[in-house]
């Protein structure tokens, strides 16, 4: 053993004392309401009524009016389109369950030489 040890050990005392604590296992409890709301520090026209006319406003751009505040999937707004409009990632289907659409030769052609060189229309 170096003598430098042995002297940092004596000094010490017995084991080592990390320098960061850890402050234990988080509670779901504790972590707080889940519902939306202004940054303390944002803007005083997003404070307060300005907040819930702001998300009303950006739920109105992304088509989810009749979604509900927890973020669940909604139809898109066309009732023709069978395309899903998803909110959360967790929501997404598997990805082996959605269908890759077949590529023929001139594709993968387009692929392989980068893309750049072939326009199509």
């Amino acid at each position: 053993m170096k003598p430098t040890r042995a002297l940092l050990a004596a000094v010490k005392g017995p084991g080592r004392t990390p320098s960061i604590h850890f402050l234990g296992p988080r509670h779901l409890e504790n972590l707080g309401s889940h519902t939306p709301h202004a940054h303390v520090a944002g803007p005083p026209e997003y404070q307060g009524d300005g907040f819930q006319a702001f998300l009303k406003k950006l739920n109105a751009s992304w088509g989810l009016e009749g979604a509900s505040s927890s973020g669940s999937s909604a139809a898109a707004s066309s009732s023709q389109e069978t395309t899903k409009v998803f909110t959360n990632f967790w929501e997404v289907p598997n990805f082996k369950a959605l269908k890759m659409p077949d590529l023929d030769d001139a594709d993968m052609e387009v692929v392989m030489s980068g893309g750049a060189s072939t326009l199509r229309r």
